[in-house]
């Protein structure tokens, strides 16, 4: 009844090997898998960030123009307000234009 169990026992510490060396196969190659995986992963975020370093640099870039352009605006809103305050101090400043004048206004801004 039980004459082919001893058998399988002999074979049985041969059989627990081959399926740990099996497993241990499996399990380097899942290794192996999982690194090329990560390594995947790294190389596109690397690429992200280099993508996100160029963006901000440009960025920083346009606000150093835009600091340029509000500050060359500030001064030459400044200039505009001497140079308004200065004829405003002048003699005949309020005086009506001559009709000559008044005409070339009227055609320039109508």
């Amino acid at each position: 009844m039980f004459g082919g169990f001893p058998a399988v026992l002999r074979y049985l510490p041969t059989l627990a090997i081959a399926g740990a060396v099996l497993f241990a196969f499996w399990w380097l190659l899942d290794l192996v898998q999982d690194n090329a995986d990560l390594q995947h992963t790294i190389e596109l975020e690397k690429r992200s960030r280099h993508a996100a370093e160029l963006a901000l640099q440009q960025a920083e870039d346009a606000l150093a123009v835009h600091r340029i352009y509000l500050d060359q605006s500030e001064d030459r809103e400044a200039q505009y307000r001497a140079l308004i305050s200065e004829l405003g101090q002048m003699e005949g400043y309020d005086a009506p234009l001559s009709s000559f004048l008044s005409n070339a206004v009227d055609r320039l801004w109508p």
